[in-house]
């Protein structure tokens, strides 16, 4: 609801990215419940680091490839 109050505020905004995260300097923001995973990775990436995203992502694979045998 926030995010398309935003559109409909600002609708000639030139910087308006229709991505689900968008990382800008000190700011984080998610578009919507459904990014919440791809949000996940990006606060994680700009606390510790890619590599830490990549190795998290493939325990969560491995979990549910475990979960579904």
């Amino acid at each position: 609801v926030g995010f398309l109050l935003l559109i409909l505020i600002i609708p000639n905004e030139k910087n308006y990215m229709k991505s689900n995260v968008c990382v800008d300097g000190e700011f984080i923001t998610g578009r919507a419940p459904a990014a919440v995973l791809e949000f996940s990775y990006a606060v994680i990436e700009e606390l510790d680091s890619k590599k830490k995203v990549t190795k998290i992502r493939e325990e969560i694979i491995d979990l549910y490839e475990t979960m579904n045998k």
